[in-house]
């Protein structure tokens, strides 16, 4: 059987998920902890 994966589109649009004290340039690392994928939501 196969894996579900589950993630968020964006990281940076979920400003309630982050603790006060990180800054917008530690939202990634702090969001690959507990998600596996994210879609990177852009055009180009």
């Amino acid at each position: 059987m196969g894996r579900i994966l589950v993630g968020t589109s964006a990281w940076s649009d979920h400003a309630s998920f982050y603790p006060p004290h990180i800054p917008p340039v530690g939202q990634f690392p702090f969001y690959a902890r507990y998600f596996p994928v994210i879609e990177v939501n852009t055009s180009y």
